[in-house]
Protein backbone atom coordinates (compact mmCIF):
# COMPACT_ATOMS: atom_id res chain seq x y z
CA UNK A 1 0.00 0.00 0.00
CA UNK A 2 1.33 3.48 -0.83
CA UNK A 3 0.72 6.73 1.48
CA UNK A 4 1.80 10.16 0.72
CA UNK A 5 1.62 12.80 3.34
CA UNK A 6 2.64 16.88 3.02
CA UNK A 7 4.76 18.55 5.49
CA UNK A 8 3.15 21.16 7.85
CA UNK A 9 4.76 24.20 9.75
CA UNK A 10 3.24 24.59 13.29
CA UNK A 11 3.58 26.77 16.05
CA UNK A 12 2.71 29.83 14.49
CA UNK A 13 2.07 32.78 16.40
CA UNK A 14 -0.15 33.24 19.59
CA UNK A 15 -1.22 29.06 18.11
CA UNK A 16 1.52 27.34 19.52
CA UNK A 17 1.21 23.53 20.05
CA UNK A 18 -2.35 24.13 18.45
CA UNK A 19 -2.06 25.73 14.93
CA UNK A 20 -0.27 24.26 11.56
CA UNK A 21 -0.71 24.49 8.09
CA UNK A 22 0.14 21.93 5.01
CA UNK A 23 2.61 22.28 2.84
CA UNK A 24 3.52 21.48 -0.62
CA UNK A 25 6.50 18.98 -0.03
CA UNK A 26 5.45 15.30 0.41
CA UNK A 27 6.39 12.15 1.66
CA UNK A 28 5.38 9.17 0.52
CA UNK A 29 5.80 5.58 1.83
CA UNK A 30 5.23 2.07 -0.11
CA UNK A 31 4.73 -0.96 2.59
CA UNK A 32 4.56 -4.26 1.16
CA UNK A 33 5.45 -7.77 2.25
CA UNK A 34 8.52 -9.41 2.30
CA UNK A 35 10.40 -12.36 3.25
CA UNK A 36 12.46 -10.16 5.82
CA UNK A 37 12.66 -6.19 6.37
CA UNK A 38 14.08 -4.43 3.52
CA UNK A 39 13.86 -0.04 3.54
CA UNK A 40 14.87 1.83 0.61
CA UNK A 41 15.06 5.38 1.34
CA UNK A 42 15.30 8.46 -1.35
CA UNK A 43 15.48 11.88 -0.88
CA UNK A 44 15.48 13.95 1.80
CA UNK A 45 17.12 12.24 4.77
CA UNK A 46 18.37 9.08 2.78
CA UNK A 47 21.81 9.80 3.71
CA UNK A 48 21.31 9.72 7.25
CA UNK A 49 23.30 7.12 9.16
CA UNK A 50 19.97 5.41 10.70
CA UNK A 51 20.13 1.64 11.23
CA UNK A 52 16.88 -0.35 9.45
CA UNK A 53 15.21 -1.03 12.75
CA UNK A 54 15.92 2.53 14.41
CA UNK A 55 14.33 3.90 11.19
CA UNK A 56 10.92 5.72 11.96
CA UNK A 57 9.04 4.15 9.61
CA UNK A 58 9.73 0.56 10.24
CA UNK A 59 9.16 1.60 13.57
CA UNK A 60 5.76 2.93 12.97
CA UNK A 61 4.85 0.00 10.02
CA UNK A 62 5.72 -2.79 12.47
CA UNK A 63 3.78 -1.48 15.87
CA UNK A 64 0.52 -0.64 13.55
CA UNK A 65 1.71 -4.64 11.81
CA UNK A 66 3.05 -6.63 14.71
CA UNK A 67 4.96 -8.13 12.17
CA UNK A 68 8.72 -7.24 10.91
CA UNK A 69 8.49 -8.77 7.37
CA UNK A 70 8.23 -5.85 4.64
CA UNK A 71 9.30 -3.94 2.01
CA UNK A 72 9.55 -0.32 2.93
CA UNK A 73 10.22 2.74 0.59
CA UNK A 74 10.69 6.29 1.96
CA UNK A 75 10.20 8.82 -0.57
CA UNK A 76 10.90 12.47 0.41
CA UNK A 77 10.75 15.85 -0.05
CA UNK A 78 10.40 17.26 3.38
CA UNK A 79 13.92 18.26 4.91
CA UNK A 80 14.72 16.86 8.15
CA UNK A 81 14.85 18.86 11.03
CA UNK A 82 13.92 22.11 10.03
CA UNK A 83 10.51 22.86 11.01
CA UNK A 84 8.78 21.61 8.16
CA UNK A 85 6.89 18.32 10.17
CA UNK A 86 9.16 16.12 8.94
CA UNK A 87 8.77 13.08 11.65
CA UNK A 88 4.89 13.40 12.13
CA UNK A 89 4.30 13.21 8.14
CA UNK A 90 6.69 10.33 8.00
CA UNK A 91 4.55 8.69 10.72
CA UNK A 92 1.53 9.29 9.11
CA UNK A 93 2.53 8.05 6.03
CA UNK A 94 3.98 4.72 7.37
CA UNK A 95 0.93 4.35 9.71
CA UNK A 96 -1.31 4.87 6.46
CA UNK A 97 0.61 2.53 3.94
CA UNK A 98 0.81 -0.09 7.19
CA UNK A 99 -3.20 -0.08 7.03
CA UNK A 100 -3.65 1.97 10.59
CA UNK A 101 -7.30 2.34 11.62
CA UNK A 102 -6.25 5.33 12.66
CA UNK A 103 -3.30 6.52 11.01
CA UNK A 104 -3.61 10.17 12.49
CA UNK A 105 -3.76 8.77 16.26
CA UNK A 106 -0.88 6.92 15.33
CA UNK A 107 0.94 9.77 14.06
CA UNK A 108 0.05 12.43 17.04
CA UNK A 109 1.25 9.42 19.15
CA UNK A 110 4.57 8.71 17.43
CA UNK A 111 5.39 12.73 17.19
CA UNK A 112 3.93 13.87 20.28
CA UNK A 113 2.54 16.64 18.39
CA UNK A 114 -1.40 16.76 17.27
CA UNK A 115 -0.76 19.84 15.44
CA UNK A 116 2.14 18.74 13.45
CA UNK A 117 0.21 15.54 12.53
CA UNK A 118 -2.96 17.66 12.34
CA UNK A 119 -1.96 19.35 9.44
CA UNK A 120 -0.71 16.74 7.47
CA UNK A 121 -4.09 14.40 7.64
CA UNK A 122 -6.17 17.20 7.08
CA UNK A 123 -4.14 19.17 4.84
CA UNK A 124 -4.94 23.78 4.54
CA UNK A 125 -4.92 25.02 8.01
CA UNK A 126 -5.67 23.50 11.38
CA UNK A 127 -6.10 24.04 14.85
CA UNK A 128 -5.33 20.58 17.10
CA UNK A 129 -5.11 19.55 20.25
CA UNK A 130 -5.38 16.26 22.42
CA UNK A 131 -9.12 15.44 23.60
CA UNK A 132 -9.81 12.82 26.11
CA UNK A 133 -6.46 10.77 24.47
CA UNK A 134 -7.47 11.20 21.14
CA UNK A 135 -6.48 14.14 18.63
CA UNK A 136 -8.72 16.38 17.44
CA UNK A 137 -8.26 18.71 14.08
CA UNK A 138 -10.72 20.81 12.92
CA UNK A 139 -10.12 22.94 9.27
CA UNK A 140 -9.68 26.77 10.01
CA UNK A 141 -9.96 29.61 6.75
CA UNK A 142 -6.72 30.61 5.02
CA UNK A 143 -7.24 33.32 2.86
CA UNK A 144 -6.49 32.31 -0.77
CA UNK A 145 -3.94 35.26 -0.98
CA UNK A 146 -1.61 33.72 1.04
CA UNK A 147 1.39 32.37 -0.10
CA UNK A 148 4.38 30.39 1.50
Amino acid sequence: MRARVPASSANLGPGFDALALALALYVEVDVADADELVLHTEGEGSDLAIAPDDHLAVRVVRAVTGRTDHAITVRSEIPVSRGLGSSASLALAAAAAAGAADPLAVAAEVDGHPENAGASFAGGFVAAATVEGQPRVEALALDDALAF
